[in-house]
C-alpha cells in the first residue's frame, strides 16, 4: 500500500473517530438537557396541580364550615327540620360544591342521613361506604373542636 493511501486511510479514521465523538458528546448534552427540562416541567405541573387541589380543598372546607354552623343544620340533626337536606343539597348544588357524598352524623357518630350524587339524581350512600366515612368522623367528633372538619378524596377508576 502506498504512503498516499495510508495517509488517506489515517485521515478517514481520524475524521470518523472525531465525528463519532462529536455525535456521542452532542447526544449526551442534548439528552441531559431534555431530561432536565422534562423534570423541571413535571415538577412545575405537579406543583400547579397540588396548588389547584389545595385551593379546591380550602374552598370545600369553607363551605363545610358554613354548613356546619347553620342553625338549620343543627335543627336537622336534632330532628326539628327534616327537609334540610332536600332544601340545601340538590344535584346542582352538590355539583357546584364538588361534593359527591355527604354523611350527616350525630354527636355519637351515628349516621342520620346520607346523600350521594349519581349522575343527575340524588341517592343514598351505599352502606359499605357509610362505615368507613363514619370511622373517619369519629376522631373528629371526639376532638371537641366545633370548627373542625374533615375532607376525603377518593379515586374511582382513574377519576379523583
Amino acid at each position: 500500500m502506498k504512503l498516499q493511501h495510508k495517509a488517506w486511510v489515517l485521515i478517514l479514521i481520524v475524521v470518523a473517530v472525531c465525528a463519532s465523538a462529536a455525535i456521542l458528546g452532542a447526544r449526551y448534552v442534548v439528552l441531559y438537557s431534555y431530561d432536565r427540562l422534562e423534570a423541571d416541567r413535571a415538577a412545575t405541573e405537579g406543583e400547579r396541580a397540588r396548588r389547584v387541589l389545595e385551593q379546591q380543598v380550602e374552598a370545600l372546607s369553607a363551605t363545610a364550615r358554613d354548613y356546619a354552623f347553620w342553625d338549620d343544620a343543627a335543627d336537622f340533626v336534632i330532628g326539628r327540620r327534616p327537609a334540610f337536606l332536600v332544601e340545601n343539597f340538590g344535584t346542582e348544588n352538590l355539583g357546584y360544591l364538588g361534593v359527591s357524598e355527604l354523611l350527616v352524623v350525630d354527636r355519637q357518630g351515628r349516621p342520620l342521613a346520607t346523600v350521594a350524587q349519581d349522575n343527575e339524581a340524588l341517592t343514598e350512600i351505599p352502606e359499605e361506604r357509610v362505615g368507613p366515612l363514619r370511622d373517619l368522623a369519629l376522631p373528629l367528633l371526639a376532638g371537641g373542636d366545633v370548627k373542625a372538619v374533615f375532607r376525603t378524596a377518593r379515586m374511582v377508576g382513574d377519576q379523583l
